[in-house]
């Protein structure tokens, strides 16, 4: 599973999934539209998904997906900036 998206589809229902969770099918909703799962429920969601046959759900998995996401978060749009080109002002200082 490359993303939250995917580990909140591998259960049946959201229902099922907040209910293995203990909270309420809303806030899986928000969960998956934000493709996010706040770490203090990758302990909880690993052992559902253990108890469910759910494969692929593990706290690495979980931790290997949040990792990824940081790395796409932290690359400017569109690839790395150059830096910004100085003012002729400044440019003309420095001869």
């Amino acid at each position: 599973m490359e993303s939250f998206h995917e580990v909140i589809d591998a259960w049946e229902a959201m229902a099922e999934l907040a209910t293995d969770l203990q909270i309420a099918t809303s806030h899986v909703r928000t969960m998956r539209s934000r493709d996010s799962i706040p770490a203090r429920f990758w302990a909880p969601l690993a052992a559902a998904a253990q108890r469910r046959g759910i494969k692929g759900v593990t706290i690495e998995s979980l931790a290997k997906i949040k990792t990824a996401q940081a790395e796409v978060e932290t690359e400017p749009e569109g690839g790395p900036r150059q830096p910004e080109p100085k003012p002729p002002e400044e440019l003309a200082e420095a001869s």
